[in-house]
């Protein structure tokens, strides 16, 4: 593919604006896609002026008149409004109004004009005074948003007030103290600037958790290679590439120190080219990052048939599948057995039939003889599972059961049980329960396929996600927490990894027990390594099949190919500030009674939070057919 070809949205930062025309009729030559331009001209300082009625108080010539620019220029603007924080935090009161009444003056005439994003740079950990302004002008007027620039490393001390020295602390942490003040306010988004050398792959993953709309990068990072274009370190290279992998912007700021800064276009296409992915599960979920959903709940709710041809289109699943039918058959019946032992398959919970082909499939493969039968409770499925055996499996020894699982009185017991009822979370969807009702029916040296799952949960940091949780609607009658009690299937991106995930819950199947208990509790603890925020807890599993064949959605073990299951979220109602090497202690429980399975999860350390969706009270995973 032609690197021109190869779509990337890149701006390029002036110092001043000079001549707006000519500025942004070059920048389609120079491979930009907009400009970032300051509103008010870099030299001038602002004067306090009580006539309002002249151009922010300030001569001609020192605002950029940006009133006469057509309307579809403007479209391709960030203006730049460059504000001096220490006079925010000024003990004197002249000099802190001047400076509120400074940003209104600006930020009411990029209302006025229509442009749709401005910048603006954090670049020190003192900005209380500042905040508070910014967050009352945009609850008044939310027609634009601010990308919040923050250095991913602190400014040099001419920045400082005099004496003071320059700060130590994480930038990180500025960003993290703005977004706090402002109550994860969502017309602010982030803007890192890449202002140095950076070779910590971990500090700068730390980011991706962050709702960066931006990342600014000096061309003084940039380094030449043998052919004379600007290249990035490896760690930095890699993290551009995961900006470009989510469509996000890219300002080239600084002088130019290549032939042209097309060059500089042409590299962030290069490492565009080389980030995107043939990975069935990323192109699956590209319409579906970051996009909360909730679970299935197959057995309260009979499936459509749409939804059921989703999961079919999933490349590896029932491949796998076939496979562990095609070892169990080749273990359970010997070659010399091959011509008269008839082994009987039950695929319970057959949906459309995959498991049925999957089945029939293994046992051409394995050279084997079987029987089925499909059972299934939804009866319009079961419709198209009649034809299926009248065209499809026409030549095999299959017979459709229009019953549920679990009340089903089968004839016969089976050698093989065959199923697909787990969800993003392993059980969610309510696999123990239905299959140990339906265990009864398997012999006593049968086969579940699968034989055990396994439930994994993490911390994590998104403030994407909390965002669009806190922002969900409730109805009158839900409790408060309501959209904070749910598990969410979604394909998270926007996320950082606070520690690796541990084991939640596992089953077993068949269960030797004769009443088993399908409750479980956990206590489990995280170490932090960076300082970071817990947004939530990521949810997990992963299954065996057969012996070593396995499906799984974990993070380590990832089936190359699994579309099929999202991993799940449980958020938290609060968000609780890590530091580094902080314990984060999570408790979780799976509860049941004779309707109904459900969650409850709580944060005991470093901070703890309420035990959440007590009783069921808001989610629950109903037994019966609702």
């Amino acid at each position: 593919m032609s690197l021109n070809k190869i779509a990337v949205s890149v701006g390029l930062e002036y110092p001043t604006c000079h001549n707006i025309q000519s500025q942004i009729e070059s920048l389609a030559s120079e491979g930009f896609d907009y400009a970032v331009l300051p509103l008010v001209h870099p030299r001038f300082s602002r004067h306090r002026d009580v006539d309002r009625y002249r151009v922010f108080g300030l001569p001609e010539g020192q605002v950029h008149n940006l009133s006469t620019v057509c309307p579809q220029w403007l479209k391709l603007l960030v203006c730049n409004v460059q504000c001096i924080l220490n006079n925010f935090e000024s003990s004197q009161v002249e000099v802190r109004d001047h400076a509120k009444d400074v940003l209104n003056q600006e930020l009411d005439y990029i209302t006025y004009l229509g442009i749709p994003f401005t910048v603006i740079s954090l670049y020190q950990p003192e900005f209380c005074n500042f905040a508070r302004t910014l967050l009352a002008h945009s609850e008044k007027n939310p027609s634009y948003n601010v990308w919040i620039k923050v250095p991913i490393k602190p400014i040099d001390t001419s920045m400082y007030r005099q004496g003071e020295e320059e700060s130590k602390e994480d930038t990180w942490e500025w960003w993290n103290k703005f977004r706090s003040i402002t109550s994860y306010h969502t017309k602010f988004e982030l803007a890192l600037e890449i202002n140095g050398d950076i070779c910590d792959e971990e500090e700068l993953t730390r980011w991706l958790g962050e709702p960066l709309r931006s990342v600014f990068l000096p061309t003084h990072v940039f380094q030449t290679n043998r052919s004379g274009y600007p290249v990035l370190n490896t760690a930095l290279a890699n993290f551009v590439k995961k900006i470009l992998e989510k469509n996000l912007q890219v300002v080239i700021v600084g002088v130019n120190r290549h032939e042209g800064y097309l060059r500089y276009v042409q590299y962030m296409q290069y490492l565009k080219k080389n980030s995107q992915s043939d990975d069935p599960l990323a192109m699956a979920a590209l319409d579906f990052e970051d996009y909360l959903q909730f679970p299935l709940q197959p057995l309260a709710n009979n499936l459509t048939s749409f939804t059921y041809e989703v999961f079919e289109k999933d490349p590896i699943k029932y491949l796998r599948y076939q496979e562990a039918v095609r070892d169990a058959l080749l273990d359970r019946v010997s070659p010399q057995q091959a011509d008269t032992v008839v082994t009987l398959i039950m695929v319970v919970g057959a949906g459309r039939g995959p498991l049925v082909t999957a089945s029939l499939n293994a046992a051409k493969e394995a050279n084997r003889k079987v029987r089925v039968y499909a059972v299934e409770k939804n009866m319009s499925a079961v419709v198209g599972l009649m034809y299926k055996r009248e065209e499809q499996w026409a030549q095999s020894d299959v017979t459709v059961i229009s019953e549920d699982m679990r009340t089903w009185d089968a004839p016969e017991k089976a050698d093989i049980m065959v199923s697909e009822l787990l969800g993003s979370f392993g059980d969610n969807e309510l696999s123990p329960e239905c299959l140990y009702a339906a265990q009864k029916y398997l012999k006593e040296d049968g086969i579940s396929i699968p034989y055990n799952y396994t439930s994994y949960i993490a911390p994590i940091m998104s403030h994407k996600l909390y965002t669009q949780v806190k922002a969900s609607m409730i109805k009158e009658h839900q409790h408060p927490l309501f959209r904070f009690e749910q598990p969410y299937v979604v394909y998270q991106r926007n996320k950082y990894n606070i520690a690796p995930p541990q084991t939640c819950f596992k089953f077993v199947h068949p269960c030797k027990e004769e009443d088993p208990d399908n409750s479980r509790y956990t206590k489990v603890t995280f170490h932090v390594a960076n300082d970071s925020v817990l947004h939530g807890i990521a949810g997990y599993f992963d299954t065996y099949l057969y012996k070593d064949i396995m499906l799984s959605i974990h993070p380590d073990t990832l089936s190359p190919g699994l579309i099929s299951w999202f991993p799940v979220l449980f958020p938290i109602h609060e968000p609780i500030q890590l530091k580094a090497n902080d314990n984060v202690e999570i408790h979780f429980w799976r509860l049941c009674d004779h309707d109904k399975v459900w969650y409850e999860w709580l944060v005991t350390k470093p901070t703890p939070s309420p035990i959440y969706n007590l009783n069921g009270r808001s989610y629950k995973m109903m037994k019966i057919l609702d």
